[in-house]
């Protein structure tokens, strides 16, 4: 039914209406991705033959109607991706069938313990998470459970803050997801080497203490927002890697991209690491994202990406780079995201910029580039959208060819050297017109892979703030701190923005602060 067209109202009357018509021999019902809502009836005890019972990504409130316990022949029960609230029965470890329990994304409250899993022998998936972050998993330190699970996805669940002791006796796993669940003890050394087979592990958004292992059979793993320290090891058989937030200190591997053949994705951010970036000249062919910034890295930028024909978003901002931008960079087909901004970069910013032709996202700031916008710029970038040059050393007049980039809703020019006027047409960039129309933009779904973190910083009624998804919303310009004359041009603030401009003139020694919005 979800596939085919929308179900929208109450469930109730929907309920009643299917249990009036002989369906009480039903087998699967399936109401996931509907607009259904309110609570579950009753009557859905009536159909005691069902085996599936799929009602995610709806609307549904309230608590597990106790008829539920009256469906014995029940393999999979998926509430998930909905509003529900109360304690989780224990009538649940009664259901002997159940094979898929899936609690996803609820407001659940209350302790589950040993007996919600009693008699559950057949159950492989195990999904469960509390919006209210109300729920605690509370079982003992010795429990071994009656099941083999493929999949545990808990999240924001309180687990700790001892590491469950019951995954031990899990050898069939395929998946172990512990996100945000309060587990602050080291991470026990047999979970390293739980299975062969390849496995996903996130335990991110803990308070997990200890040094990494030299080796693991994981493909997924994700430690982020955790207080891990010691070394960065090489781990060959990785293919999403995150350590991002955590203590990890020491230089890179220098065979860290030649060692790591499969990986994909590549998140250090926010650690201590020092030394120098290793060379790229053999790398990961599938790399498609990597994230060194908040470090500790010095030295020059790399100077060979090329075999790195798949990357989509770099981030080595907040580092102690040196040197310019190399224009093997810009060579990389499917360049969108380029952060480098906070370094100690240097050289002509534009005559390296001429090729990156891919790029929707670029930051520099806080660097000491130099050079003049070219006249090139509105035809070599243009899918630019947010271009954030702040805090550098360019100079000459911002040009009117600025105007011809079609998506830029992001423009940061301050702190600089730009002097003349502006021009007439930059308050009517189509990028500030409509929101809509930027935020189903063909660039912003497709270019970036979901997974990757866009940042960046952006300043707002002179506060400086760092904006993450909400970027897609931000329309602004700020051309503060330059040497800028004139008069600011009618019709400016047709747009639907706040456009803050700090003029520093160059006849007078006072700065005119004053804040210009639409109210159109």
């Amino acid at each position: 039914m979800s596939y085919n067209f929308i179900i929208s109202g109450p469930i109730t009357d929907f309920i009643q209406a299917l249990s009036g018509c002989g369906n009480h021999r039903l087998e699967q019902l399936n109401l996931g991705s509907n607009q259904l809502s309110g609570v579950l009836p009753h009557s859905l005890g009536y159909f005691t033959h069902l085996r599936e019972l799929h009602l995610t990504n709806n609307s549904f409130s309230g608590p597990i109607p106790s008829s539920i316990q009256h469906l014995s022949r029940l393999e999979t029960l998926d509430l998930s991706y909905n509003l529900m609230n109360g304690t989780i029965p224990a009538f649940i470890g009664q259901l002997i069938e159940l094979s898929t329990l899936d609690l996803f994304s609820n407001s659940w409250k209350g302790t589950m313990n040993e007996t919600h899993f009693l008699n559950l022998k057949k159950l492989t998936w195990f999904a469960l998470s509390s919006t209210r972050k109300s729920l605690a998993l509370n079982v003992t330190h010795d429990w071994t459970p009656p099941f083999s699970l493929q999949n545990v996805l808990i999240k924001d669940c309180q687990l700790g803050p001892a590491f469950p002791a019951w995954l031990k006796t899990q050898k069939n796993l395929l998946e172990i997801t512990l996100v945000n669940s309060s587990i602050s003890a080291k991470i026990p050394n047999w979970l390293w080497n739980l299975s062969s087979l390849p496995l996903k592990l996130d335990l991110s958004h803990n308070q997990l203490r200890g040094d990494l292992p030299k080796s693991l059979s994981f493909e997924w793993v994700d430690l982020s927002y955790n207080n891990l320290t010691g070394s960065l090891p090489l781990w060959p058989s990785v293919s999403y890697l995150s350590l991002r937030k955590n203590l990890l200190s020491g230089p890179l591997p220098v065979n860290i991209f030649q060692r790591k053949k499969k990986l994909v994705t590549l998140d250090l951010a926010g650690n201590f690491l020092n030394g120098s970036i290793p060379s790229l000249t053999i790398g990961p062919t599938g790399l498609w994202f990597v994230d060194l910034s908040n470090n500790l890295l010095s030295g020059n930028i790399p100077r060979h990406w090329m075999s790195m024909q798949n990357l989509e978003a770099i981030d080595l901002s907040q580092n102690n780079l040196l040197g310019n931008i190399p224009t093997s960079l810009c060579s990389l087909p499917t360049l969108n995201w380029l952060q480098l901004s906070y370094n100690n970069l240097s050289g002509d910013l534009f005559s390296t910029l001429q090729n990156c032709s891919s790029l929707y996202a670029l930051d520099v700031g806080g660097n000491r580039f130099s050079g003049t916008l070219p006249k090139w710029i509105g035809k070599r970038l243009p899918s630019i959208s947010e271009l954030r040059l702040r805090g550098n050393m360019l100079s000459g007049p911002i040009l009117e060819q600025l105007c011809f980039l079609a998506h830029l809703h992001v423009l940061d020019f301050a702190h600089n050297n730009f002097s003349g006027s502006i021009p007439t047409c930059l308050g009517n960039l189509a990028g500030l017109k409509s929101l809509a129309e930027y935020s189903t933009s063909p660039i912003r779904s497709l270019l970036l892979p979901v997974t990757y973190l866009e940042h960046m910083d952006l300043t707002a009624k002179g506060a400086q703030r760092e904006y993450y998804s909400q970027i897609f919303l931000m329309n602004s310009i700020d051309l503060s701190r330059n040497n800028l004359t004139g008069e600011i041009p009618e019709g400016t603030n047709k747009a639907l923005i706040t456009i803050y401009l700090k003029f520093v003139m160059e006849s007078i020694d006072w700065k005119d602060t004053r804040e210009y919005r639409n109210i159109a």
